[in-house]
Protein backbone atom coordinates (compact mmCIF):
# COMPACT_ATOMS: atom_id res chain seq x y z
CA UNK A 1 0.00 0.00 0.00
CA UNK A 2 1.42 3.34 -1.09
CA UNK A 3 1.78 5.87 1.71
CA UNK A 4 0.30 9.35 1.24
CA UNK A 5 1.31 12.64 2.75
CA UNK A 6 -1.16 15.49 3.15
CA UNK A 7 -0.34 17.03 -0.25
CA UNK A 8 -0.81 13.78 -2.17
CA UNK A 9 -4.00 13.02 -0.26
CA UNK A 10 -5.56 16.43 -0.91
CA UNK A 11 -4.55 16.34 -4.58
CA UNK A 12 -6.53 13.13 -4.99
CA UNK A 13 -9.56 14.91 -3.52
CA UNK A 14 -8.88 18.08 -5.52
CA UNK A 15 -8.94 20.11 -2.29
CA UNK A 16 -6.83 23.19 -1.70
CA UNK A 17 -6.16 23.38 2.05
CA UNK A 18 -3.33 23.93 4.51
CA UNK A 19 -2.84 24.54 8.22
CA UNK A 20 -3.33 28.32 7.90
CA UNK A 21 -7.09 27.73 7.53
CA UNK A 22 -7.13 26.06 10.94
CA UNK A 23 -4.99 28.28 13.16
CA UNK A 24 -5.12 31.87 14.40
CA UNK A 25 -2.42 34.40 13.50
CA UNK A 26 -0.77 34.21 16.90
CA UNK A 27 -0.28 30.44 16.71
CA UNK A 28 0.91 30.64 13.10
CA UNK A 29 3.53 33.23 14.10
CA UNK A 30 5.04 30.74 16.57
CA UNK A 31 5.55 27.99 14.00
CA UNK A 32 8.88 27.06 12.46
CA UNK A 33 8.46 27.52 8.69
CA UNK A 34 10.93 24.69 8.13
CA UNK A 35 8.41 22.30 9.69
CA UNK A 36 5.43 23.31 7.55
CA UNK A 37 5.18 19.93 5.81
CA UNK A 38 5.03 18.14 9.16
CA UNK A 39 2.52 20.65 10.57
CA UNK A 40 0.26 20.20 7.54
CA UNK A 41 0.49 16.43 7.91
CA UNK A 42 -0.32 16.68 11.60
CA UNK A 43 -3.26 19.09 11.40
CA UNK A 44 -4.90 17.80 8.22
CA UNK A 45 -4.80 14.07 8.87
CA UNK A 46 -8.29 12.62 9.58
CA UNK A 47 -9.39 10.35 12.43
CA UNK A 48 -6.88 11.56 15.00
CA UNK A 49 -8.00 12.52 18.50
CA UNK A 50 -8.03 16.19 19.49
CA UNK A 51 -5.77 15.43 22.44
CA UNK A 52 -3.07 13.76 20.32
CA UNK A 53 -3.28 16.49 17.74
CA UNK A 54 -3.08 19.33 20.27
CA UNK A 55 -0.30 17.72 22.29
CA UNK A 56 1.87 17.17 19.22
CA UNK A 57 1.23 20.70 17.95
CA UNK A 58 2.26 22.10 21.34
CA UNK A 59 5.45 20.02 21.32
CA UNK A 60 6.18 21.15 17.77
CA UNK A 61 5.81 24.83 18.71
CA UNK A 62 8.05 24.33 21.75
CA UNK A 63 10.64 22.34 19.75
CA UNK A 64 10.23 19.28 21.95
CA UNK A 65 10.19 16.80 19.05
CA UNK A 66 13.46 15.40 17.72
CA UNK A 67 14.04 14.72 14.04
CA UNK A 68 13.56 11.02 14.76
CA UNK A 69 10.23 11.80 16.50
CA UNK A 70 9.02 13.80 13.52
CA UNK A 71 10.00 11.09 11.06
CA UNK A 72 8.30 8.39 13.11
CA UNK A 73 5.10 10.43 13.56
CA UNK A 74 5.09 11.35 9.87
CA UNK A 75 5.22 7.68 8.89
CA UNK A 76 2.23 6.93 11.11
CA UNK A 77 0.33 9.91 9.70
CA UNK A 78 1.00 8.85 6.11
CA UNK A 79 -0.38 5.42 6.95
CA UNK A 80 -3.54 7.04 8.30
CA UNK A 81 -3.94 9.11 5.12
CA UNK A 82 -3.46 5.95 3.03
CA UNK A 83 -5.90 3.90 5.10
CA UNK A 84 -8.55 6.60 4.86
CA UNK A 85 -8.02 6.89 1.11
CA UNK A 86 -8.25 3.12 0.57
CA UNK A 87 -11.26 2.64 2.83
CA UNK A 88 -13.61 4.62 0.55
CA UNK A 89 -13.82 4.12 -3.21
CA UNK A 90 -16.31 6.80 -4.24
CA UNK A 91 -14.68 10.24 -4.53
CA UNK A 92 -17.75 12.22 -3.42
CA UNK A 93 -18.18 10.02 -0.36
CA UNK A 94 -14.49 10.44 0.43
CA UNK A 95 -14.82 14.24 0.19
CA UNK A 96 -17.94 14.15 2.37
CA UNK A 97 -16.29 12.08 5.09
CA UNK A 98 -13.17 14.21 5.09
CA UNK A 99 -15.30 17.36 5.29
CA UNK A 100 -17.06 15.96 8.37
CA UNK A 101 -13.68 15.64 10.04
CA UNK A 102 -12.09 18.94 9.04
CA UNK A 103 -15.12 21.18 9.65
CA UNK A 104 -14.57 21.30 13.41
CA UNK A 105 -11.10 22.81 12.93
CA UNK A 106 -11.77 25.35 10.17
CA UNK A 107 -11.75 28.97 11.22
CA UNK A 108 -14.88 30.87 10.22
CA UNK A 109 -12.88 33.94 9.22
CA UNK A 110 -11.10 31.81 6.60
CA UNK A 111 -14.21 30.29 5.00
CA UNK A 112 -14.54 32.85 2.20
CA UNK A 113 -10.93 32.33 1.13
CA UNK A 114 -11.40 28.57 1.39
CA UNK A 115 -14.43 28.72 -0.92
CA UNK A 116 -12.53 30.92 -3.38
CA UNK A 117 -9.54 28.58 -3.42
CA UNK A 118 -11.81 25.59 -4.04
CA UNK A 119 -14.27 27.19 -6.45
CA UNK A 120 -13.81 24.33 -8.93
CA UNK A 121 -14.63 21.69 -6.31
CA UNK A 122 -18.31 22.33 -5.59
CA UNK A 123 -18.62 18.95 -3.89
CA UNK A 124 -16.13 20.02 -1.22
CA UNK A 125 -17.79 23.40 -0.68
CA UNK A 126 -21.22 21.82 -0.36
CA UNK A 127 -20.01 19.16 2.06
CA UNK A 128 -18.36 21.79 4.25
CA UNK A 129 -21.76 23.47 4.61
CA UNK A 130 -23.53 20.12 4.96
CA UNK A 131 -21.09 19.07 7.68
CA UNK A 132 -21.65 22.29 9.61
CA UNK A 133 -25.43 21.90 9.29
CA UNK A 134 -25.25 18.26 10.40
CA UNK A 135 -22.98 18.80 13.39
CA UNK A 136 -24.47 17.11 16.47
CA UNK A 137 -25.56 19.15 19.47
CA UNK A 138 -22.75 19.90 21.89
CA UNK A 139 -22.98 21.20 25.45
CA UNK A 140 -20.26 23.76 24.74
CA UNK A 141 -21.51 24.72 21.28
CA UNK A 142 -25.13 25.80 21.01
CA UNK A 143 -27.38 24.96 18.08
CA UNK A 144 -28.05 28.69 17.67
CA UNK A 145 -24.38 29.31 16.94
CA UNK A 146 -24.24 26.38 14.54
CA UNK A 147 -27.23 27.65 12.58
CA UNK A 148 -25.84 31.18 12.45
CA UNK A 149 -22.65 29.81 10.95
CA UNK A 150 -24.60 27.82 8.35
CA UNK A 151 -26.37 31.02 7.28
CA UNK A 152 -23.02 32.84 7.12
CA UNK A 153 -21.47 30.07 5.02
CA UNK A 154 -24.38 30.04 2.56
CA UNK A 155 -24.36 33.84 2.33
CA UNK A 156 -20.65 33.68 1.41
CA UNK A 157 -21.44 31.04 -1.19
CA UNK A 158 -24.18 33.24 -2.67
CA UNK A 159 -21.89 36.26 -2.62
CA UNK A 160 -19.29 34.34 -4.64
CA UNK A 161 -22.05 33.07 -6.95
CA UNK A 162 -20.56 29.59 -6.99
CA UNK A 163 -23.73 27.48 -7.10
CA UNK A 164 -26.41 28.15 -9.71
CA UNK A 165 -30.07 27.15 -9.60
CA UNK A 166 -29.45 24.16 -11.87
CA UNK A 167 -26.81 22.71 -9.51
CA UNK A 168 -27.73 19.45 -7.77
CA UNK A 169 -26.97 21.00 -4.38
CA UNK A 170 -28.99 24.21 -4.83
CA UNK A 171 -32.25 22.88 -3.37
CA UNK A 172 -30.56 21.27 -0.37
CA UNK A 173 -28.85 24.57 0.41
CA UNK A 174 -32.22 26.33 0.31
CA UNK A 175 -33.49 23.87 2.91
CA UNK A 176 -30.42 24.30 5.13
CA UNK A 177 -30.76 28.06 5.04
CA UNK A 178 -34.50 28.00 5.74
CA UNK A 179 -34.08 25.75 8.79
CA UNK A 180 -31.04 27.68 9.98
CA UNK A 181 -32.74 31.08 9.69
CA UNK A 182 -35.57 29.81 11.89
CA UNK A 183 -33.17 28.73 14.62
CA UNK A 184 -30.16 31.03 14.36
CA UNK A 185 -31.46 33.62 16.86
CA UNK A 186 -33.28 31.27 19.18
CA UNK A 187 -36.36 29.19 18.59
CA UNK A 188 -39.09 31.04 16.65
CA UNK A 189 -37.66 34.55 17.09
CA UNK A 190 -37.94 34.82 13.30
CA UNK A 191 -41.66 35.52 13.74
CA UNK A 192 -41.00 39.08 14.90
CA UNK A 193 -38.16 39.79 12.45
CA UNK A 194 -39.65 41.22 9.25
CA UNK A 195 -36.47 40.80 7.18
CA UNK A 196 -36.00 37.20 8.23
CA UNK A 197 -39.65 36.36 7.54
CA UNK A 198 -39.38 37.93 4.08
CA UNK A 199 -36.35 35.79 3.28
CA UNK A 200 -38.00 32.65 4.67
CA UNK A 201 -41.07 33.22 2.50
CA UNK A 202 -38.91 33.67 -0.59
CA UNK A 203 -36.91 30.50 0.14
CA UNK A 204 -40.07 28.46 0.79
CA UNK A 205 -41.57 29.56 -2.53
CA UNK A 206 -38.46 28.37 -4.38
CA UNK A 207 -37.98 25.16 -2.40
CA UNK A 208 -38.65 21.96 -4.35
CA UNK A 209 -39.86 18.89 -2.49
CA UNK A 210 -39.55 18.86 1.32
CA UNK A 211 -43.32 19.38 1.24
CA UNK A 212 -43.98 19.63 4.96
CA UNK A 213 -41.29 22.27 5.55
CA UNK A 214 -42.30 24.22 2.44
CA UNK A 215 -46.06 24.25 3.12
CA UNK A 216 -45.72 24.89 6.85
CA UNK A 217 -43.43 27.86 6.22
CA UNK A 218 -45.68 29.33 3.52
CA UNK A 219 -48.71 29.11 5.83
CA UNK A 220 -46.70 30.64 8.66
CA UNK A 221 -45.65 33.48 6.32
CA UNK A 222 -49.21 34.28 5.37
CA UNK A 223 -50.35 34.36 9.00
CA UNK A 224 -47.50 36.59 10.15
CA UNK A 225 -48.24 39.02 7.32
CA UNK A 226 -51.99 38.80 8.17
CA UNK A 227 -52.71 37.75 4.58
CA UNK A 228 -55.71 35.53 5.28
CA UNK A 229 -56.67 35.26 1.60
CA UNK A 230 -53.16 34.05 0.85
CA UNK A 231 -53.37 31.66 3.81
CA UNK A 232 -56.61 30.16 2.45
CA UNK A 233 -55.10 29.86 -1.02
CA UNK A 234 -51.99 28.03 0.24
CA UNK A 235 -54.08 25.73 2.39
CA UNK A 236 -56.52 24.79 -0.36
CA UNK A 237 -53.73 24.26 -2.86
CA UNK A 238 -51.93 21.76 -0.63
CA UNK A 239 -54.73 20.15 1.37
CA UNK A 240 -54.59 16.87 -0.57
CA UNK A 241 -50.91 16.59 0.32
CA UNK A 242 -51.64 17.32 3.99
CA UNK A 243 -54.10 14.44 4.11
CA UNK A 244 -51.13 12.07 3.83
CA UNK A 245 -49.26 13.57 6.77
CA UNK A 246 -48.91 11.99 10.18
CA UNK A 247 -50.56 13.35 13.32
CA UNK A 248 -47.49 15.26 14.54
CA UNK A 249 -47.21 17.16 11.26
CA UNK A 250 -50.95 17.83 11.19
CA UNK A 251 -50.86 19.16 14.74
CA UNK A 252 -48.23 21.69 13.67
CA UNK A 253 -50.55 22.88 10.90
CA UNK A 254 -53.57 22.73 13.22
CA UNK A 255 -51.85 25.15 15.57
CA UNK A 256 -51.47 27.74 12.80
CA UNK A 257 -55.03 27.11 11.63
CA UNK A 258 -56.34 27.80 15.15
CA UNK A 259 -54.57 31.17 15.17
CA UNK A 260 -55.98 31.99 11.72
CA UNK A 261 -59.51 31.94 13.19
CA UNK A 262 -60.83 30.60 9.87
CA UNK A 263 -63.74 28.32 10.75
CA UNK A 264 -63.89 26.39 7.48
CA UNK A 265 -60.20 25.46 7.47
CA UNK A 266 -60.29 24.77 11.22
CA UNK A 267 -63.12 22.28 10.69
CA UNK A 268 -61.30 20.63 7.78
CA UNK A 269 -58.10 20.00 9.74
CA UNK A 270 -59.96 19.02 12.89
CA UNK A 271 -61.97 16.44 10.93
CA UNK A 272 -58.73 15.15 9.43
CA UNK A 273 -57.18 14.75 12.89
CA UNK A 274 -60.32 12.99 14.15
CA UNK A 275 -60.20 10.62 11.17
CA UNK A 276 -56.67 9.68 12.29
CA UNK A 277 -58.02 8.87 15.78
CA UNK A 278 -56.36 11.77 17.61
CA UNK A 279 -58.78 11.29 20.51
CA UNK A 280 -57.77 7.65 20.89
CA UNK A 281 -54.14 8.56 21.51
CA UNK A 282 -52.58 8.86 24.92
CA UNK A 283 -49.77 11.21 25.79
CA UNK A 284 -48.28 14.35 24.30
CA UNK A 285 -50.11 14.49 20.97
CA UNK A 286 -53.52 14.32 22.65
CA UNK A 287 -52.51 16.95 25.23
CA UNK A 288 -51.32 19.29 22.47
CA UNK A 289 -54.58 18.73 20.59
CA UNK A 290 -56.66 19.49 23.68
CA UNK A 291 -54.57 22.58 24.38
CA UNK A 292 -55.24 23.90 20.87
CA UNK A 293 -58.96 23.15 21.23
CA UNK A 294 -58.96 25.18 24.44
CA UNK A 295 -57.19 28.06 22.67
CA UNK A 296 -59.79 27.92 19.89
CA UNK A 297 -62.65 28.00 22.42
CA UNK A 298 -60.88 30.71 24.44
CA UNK A 299 -61.26 28.54 27.54
CA UNK A 300 -58.68 30.28 29.75
CA UNK A 301 -58.84 27.73 32.56
CA UNK A 302 -58.19 24.83 30.18
CA UNK A 303 -55.49 26.77 28.35
CA UNK A 304 -53.66 27.46 31.61
CA UNK A 305 -54.08 23.83 32.69
CA UNK A 306 -52.51 22.47 29.50
CA UNK A 307 -49.79 25.10 29.42
CA UNK A 308 -48.70 23.94 32.86
CA UNK A 309 -48.90 20.27 31.89
CA UNK A 310 -47.08 20.62 28.57
CA UNK A 311 -44.47 22.93 30.06
CA UNK A 312 -43.71 20.44 32.83
CA UNK A 313 -43.26 17.67 30.25
CA UNK A 314 -41.07 19.91 28.08
CA UNK A 315 -42.74 18.66 24.90
CA UNK A 316 -44.18 21.84 23.45
CA UNK A 317 -42.89 25.22 22.35
CA UNK A 318 -45.34 28.02 23.09
CA UNK A 319 -43.67 30.57 20.79
CA UNK A 320 -46.53 30.61 18.27
CA UNK A 321 -49.10 30.84 21.03
CA UNK A 322 -47.29 33.76 22.66
CA UNK A 323 -46.82 35.49 19.32
CA UNK A 324 -50.32 35.11 17.93
CA UNK A 325 -52.52 35.35 21.05
CA UNK A 326 -52.64 39.16 20.90
CA UNK A 327 -51.65 39.55 17.23
CA UNK A 328 -55.07 40.60 16.02
CA UNK A 329 -55.66 38.42 12.97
Amino acid sequence: MKKLNYKQFLEKLNISLDYTYLLDKDTISKLDKNKEAFINNLLLVPNVSDKSRDDLLKKTIENELSKEDINSISTKIENIFSNFDNSINDLKVKIREYSKFIIKYLRNDKIENLFKENSTNIDFIFYIIYSKYSEPFSTDYSDNVKYKEVVEFINILNKLNLIKKDNIYYNDLLLYKLISLKHSDGSFTHLSNQNTMHELCKIAQNLFGFEYTKIYTLIECKLVSKDIEGFIEIFNKHFEIMKKWDIVQLLDIFELVVYSKNEHIYNSVNELLLSKDIKMLKGNEKDIYNFLLAVKKEDKLKVDEYIKKLDQNGVYNFAHYNFFKNYGI
